[in-house]
């Protein structure tokens, strides 16, 4: 308010010195009207008389005919020069005149000459002095002398020196026109009223626009037309203002021409002027000052919520030491508790923080060194705890003056910390640079000066390089390298550049991996890592030196290896690791190209490589997809390196068939989850192939005894009833010995072609009567061509645990449906099924609605033994022995199922293209007996030996006995008896079944063998599945099922 005050006090004064401005003018232009008739009268006198009045004059006399102007000594004093009476060419004299004035002055000649002038002639211009300065001159002449024609002949001419006088006109024009200015453009209202009625006598611009009026309305209006004041306020105004001579920043109400009101500060002062008083005011409209007052008011309180709001915390401390504001963090940060937060004592502040600090001594020096310092400075405070805050402090000056300080603490504990760790890890890749063996070093590309060199580099020069051009320190030169690299990978957007090169400095040969890194402080510089490879060059030209060496390494190298042009991968050579690996030879490829034996799955993966090896990056341990000579596509790693033969590029193409390792990885991270049940199964597994083959045989000799007394014994006899429960016991074993083998895919089976469509149909009468009358089976078999090979027993017993386990999950009354479908599989739908492989097959899917499953069910439900059934009720082998199935026989199994909805198998098996095989008709009724061949049997197991025996004689034929294979060869080299048939176990010591069967038909060729066993270990079989035209009985066997399959086997 006081600064507004005062601005208000000096326009008013500057006000009222134009007004004197303005009397004393009127008073001036009085006296320049008299001096003005003085000089009229002192023009009509001599020139004599004009000398010797006026100091500051010269007289001149011109001869027009004569072109000549005679200067009087007062002339030439006048204007400085020394006193001197000269006549001089017109032309001379009017270099003195100033080039703007001279034409005018030769004009006046010349008109002057020409018109016949008689009068005065009066000119002012701009003359040089002596000191080179240009001096105004008032300049009168006359003509006083005429020829007869009535020209003139002789001018007589008085120079005044007005300089003064203009510089008085100029000082008084400029100060009028600044007051008048200042009156008329002044930012508050100015009015000058006639003390006597209030009438508006004069106003400036700002006064009309603030009122609405116009100067033609002023003289008619007065000021209580339009405030908001009582006759008697105004009365009392011009009383206090005749008393006092003035008012001063009073406050009004007035209304502004839209008839709004607006709130004013207004003062005055009574004048003298023209005999009459008048009132001069000045006013202020301070409704917008009143709005920006509450708004400051609003913005204040803003601001202090902005204070206390914000993360640092803030303490303004004044020159007395005292605490002017403080906002809430700075309490928080300093922990300063409620009863010191009313203090304003800064001392007292500073006393009780002292036993946070970890160096409280410093901080109190420092803080004491900053009070009245009037300096910016910047510190860390460092905590007890572990905390740091970072202090910005600044004095704070108004009008010039500083009147304390602001202290600005933020917490940085947490940038500390990772300035901490940034720090650890960058001496810990300091430490690793200066443990690589091989030299690194970073420089600017711009000054070429190294910034940064390892320890290896610097032990290499002997010195450190740090601040030395890189082309000084490492080539010894006074200029950049002609190879230096910098344009290019300023221009490789960060790419990496790599290069050889041998540096004679060093006598060495190096591998150079160039690129441009982003340096702590903002530059990008360039890192250039270099590896001596030396050796590895002499290596390469022993290398090179040894052709045929290398020739021998690569053709019998186990990876797959070839050379192919570059351009369009044209073959030079392969090794054999290629022939083996792709089934090609060498002679098929050479001369024809990559593309040409479609060895790429995808084709744009060499283009890549090529494009990469141009561009001279790594091409390395790259993996992808090849296609065989067979058409199989497998998975490779390869690396490739570009090499010159005969000036052309070519490249070495090395690579590791790594397909089954990818599905051994694929196989293992599909079954992660079900790495228990396959560890359960495997266990399962190796005891049912351990136990089956003497199990069998303990089963076979209980079957084959029972039967032979069975034989032997009327059917009234009780003990036959006897044996006719141990050969049913004994059966039932032999069966659950089957599924264990089936589950553990280690059961022989003779698998044919056969279409599913009618296998399935054929068992539809035995699964209704299997699944009982309340429970609907419904059958929906696929129109296309459904044929499997498999054994087709299996397709039976699957069919028939399928519909038990969906029977045993319907509770009452339910439905089960049996459908099948060709589908096929690609590469990419594949990967949604495990152990899937691409190709065409046919899907037997089993649907129930019965309860369905959980997912912890589902996880457990092909595991051996596994039931959910009651004890008793199911021995947990039936959907294991479907699994064992499906996998023996190429498929995979789907599973899906809902608690509550129902449960779905879907069995994938391979379909075949082959036509279906005709079945072969069941054996007669009746045991076929001998006619009269004779039979060697080998068996080293004695009870299983002895039982064969009686069972070939009970069935009449001649028997040969041997205990091992050794026996029987000697049996066969030595029997002159002509033997139709030789029966074999499978598994025995000595050799094996298929062993003694080769050794035996070397002897006899021709001679028909069969093999038996319970457990076949893979010798005549593979995966279970029996070698093509083996025959073969599976252990137990019952005497109907020797005798058919011998008959077999001799009329076969």
């Amino acid at each position: 308010m006081m600064i507004f005050i005062t601005i208000l006090g000096t326009i008013f004064l500057l006000t009222l010195a134009c007004v004197n401005f303005l009397l004393k003018r009127r008073l001036s232009e009085k006296v320049a009207s008299l001096e003005k008739i003085q000089r009229k009268v002192t023009h009509q006198t001599e020139l004599l008389q004009l000398a010797t009045e006026a100091t500051q004059a010269g007289i001149w006399e011109s001869h027009p005919e004569k072109t000549t102007i005679y200067l009087s000594a007062q002339w030439y004093a006048m204007l400085g020069y020394p006193p001197q009476e000269k006549i001089v060419p017109l032309d001379e004299h009017l270099l003195l005149v100033h080039p703007e004035d001279r034409p005018n002055v030769i004009c006046f000649f010349e008109d002057y000459i020409r018109k016949d002038e008689k009068g005065m002639y009066e000119a002012e211009l701009r003359i040089r002095q002596a000191d080179g300065t240009w001096c105004w001159v008032l300049s009168k002449s006359k003509a006083v002398e005429w020829d007869e024609e009535g020209f003139p002949t002789r001018i007589t001419g008085l120079d005044v020196n007005i300089q003064s006088i203009k510089e008085d006109q100029g000082k008084t024009a400029q100060s009028e026109a600044k007051f008048r200015a200042i009156f008329d453009h002044a930012p508050y209202a100015i009015a000058i009223n006639s003390f006597e009625d209030g009438t508006i006598i004069d106003a400036n611009q700002a006064y009309l626009e603030s009122r609405g009026l116009t100067k033609e309305q002023l003289g008619t209006i007065r000021p209580k037309d339009y405030t908001l004041i009582t006759d008697e306020e105004v009365e009392a105004l011009l009383k206090t203002l005749a008393k006092q001579g003035s008012l001063k920043n009073l406050e009004a109400t007035v209304l502004k021409s839209d008839g709004t009101p607006a709130h004013i500060i207004y003062s005055a002062v009574l004048l003298e002027l023209e005999g009459r008083r008048q009132i001069l005011s000045m006013t202020v409209d301070i409704t917008e000052r009143r709005q920006k007052e509450t708004a400051l008011q609003e913005s204040m309180e803003l601001l202090r919520a902005t204070f206390d709001s914000t993360t640092d915390g803030i303490l303004v401390v004044n020159n007395d030491l005292k605490v002017i504001q403080a906002n809430r963090q700075f309490y928080r940060m300093w922990r300063v508790p409620p009863e010191l937060r009313e203090t304003d004592d800064d001392a007292t502040l500073r006393e009780f923080v002292r036993d946070q600090l970890a160096n409280p001594t410093g901080f109190q020096e420092v803080v004491d060194r900053l009070y009245h310092s009037g300096i910016q400075d910047m510190y860390e405070i460092p905590f007890k705890d572990g905390r740091v805050f970072e202090c910005h402090t600044t004095p704070m000056v108004i009008n010039g003056k500083e009147i304390g300080r602001v202290w600005d603490f933020r917490d940085i504990s947490e940038r500390k910390r990772e300035e901490a760790s940034i720090d650890f890890e960058r001496q810990q890749l300091l430490s690793v640079f200066n443990s690589i063996d091989e030299f690194i070093y970073v420089s600017d590309p711009v000054t070429n000066k190294i910034i940064f060199a390892n320890r290896r580099l610097r032990e290499l020069l002997g010195s450190d390089p740090t601040g030395k051009q890189c082309y000084e320190a490492l080539q010894g030169l006074d200029h950049p390298c002609d190879f230096c690299t910098n344009d290019i990978i300023l221009n490789n957007n960060g790419q990496a550049h790599r290069w050889e090169y041998h540096n004679p400095t060093m006598d060495s040969d190096v591998a150079i991996v160039d690129q441009i890194i982003r340096w702590p402080d903002g530059r990008d510089v360039r890192l250039e890592i270099a590896v001596d490879i030396t050796e590895r060059k002499r290596a390469e030209e022993m290398l090179r030196l040894s052709e045929e060496k290398f020739s021998k390494v690569f053709m019998m190298a186990p990876d797959f290896i070839t050379i192919t042009r570059l351009e369009d991968g044209l073959f030079a050579d392969v090794n054999i690791g290629f022939e083996e690996t792709t089934g090609w030879k060498r002679d098929e490829v050479i001369g024809r190209t990559s593309v040409d034996i479609q060895f790429w799955f995808d084709p744009s993966e060499r283009m890549r490589m090529v494009k990469d090896l141009k561009d001279q990056k790594e091409v390395s341990h790259r993996e992808i997809r090849f296609r065989c000579k067979d058409g199989a596509v497998r998975t490779g790693i390869y690396s490739a390196r570009v090499i010159s033969i005969s000036d052309e590029d070519y490249l070495i193409f090395a690579m590791q068939d790594i397909t089954d390792r990818k599905r051994l990885e694929e196989e293992r991270r599909k079954l992660e989850e079900q790495l228990n049940q396959s560890q359960k199964l495997e266990a399962v597994g190796v005891l049912a192939g351990g136990v089956a083959h003497d199990f069998n045989n303990m089963l076979g000799a209980i079957i084959g005894y029972s039967e032979l007394a069975m034989q032997t014994l009327d059917a009234s006899d009780p003990i036959r009833k006897s044996f006719s429960k141990i050969l049913d016991a004994a059966q039932r074993s032999a069966n659950l010995t089957r599924q264990l083998l089936a589950f553990a895919r280690k059961q022989t089976v003779e698998p044919v072609v056969f279409d599913l469509n009618t296998s399935v149909e054929g068992t539809l009468k035995m699964l209704r009567r299997l699944i009982g009358e309340n429970i609907e089976l419904t059958w929906n078999p696929s129109t296309g061509q459904c044929s499997v090979k498999m054994d087709p027993s299996h397709m039976d017993q699957i069919l028939a645990n399928l519909c038990v386990n969906a029977r045993d999950a319907i509770a009452d009354v339910g439905k089960i449906t049996i459908q099948t479908e060709t589908v096929s599989f690609d590469e990419n739908s594949c990967s949604a099924y495990a152990d899937c492989l691409p190709g065409d097959y046919v899907r037997l899917s089993v649907n129930d609605n019965g309860r369905g499953m959980d997912r912890e069910t589902q996880m457990h439900v092909f595991e051996p033994f596994y039931t959910t059934k009651g004890v008793g009720q199911g021995t947990g082998l039936g959907l294991a022995t479907v699994y064992g199935i499906v996998k023996q026989s190429d498929g995979f199994i789907q599973l899906s199922s809902e608690p509550g909805i129902g449960t779905t198998f879907d069995l994938y098996l391979p379909r075949q293209a082959a036509s279906v095989e005709d079945e072969k008709t069941a054996a007669e009724a009746t045991i076929p007996h001998s006619q009269g061949e004779t039979i060697l049997m080998v068996e080293d197991d004695p009870t299983m030996r002895e039982m064969g025996r009686m069972m070939l004689q009970r069935l009449e034929y001649n028997v040969l006995i041997a205990a091992t294979p050794n026996e029987a060869l000697r049996i066969i080299e030595g029997e002159s008896t002509d033997i139709q048939l030789f029966i074999t176990d499978v598994v025995m010591p000595e050799m094996n079944g298929r062993e003694l069967a080769n050794r035996l038909l070397e002897i006899r060729p021709g001679l028909k063998h069969l093999f038996m066993s319970g457990y076949t270990a893979d010798v005549i079989a593979h995966r279970g599945v029996l070698d093509e035209g083996v025959n073969f009985i599976q252990k137990p066997f019952s005497l109907k099922d020797l005798a058919v399959k011998i008959r077999d086997v001799l009329d076969g």
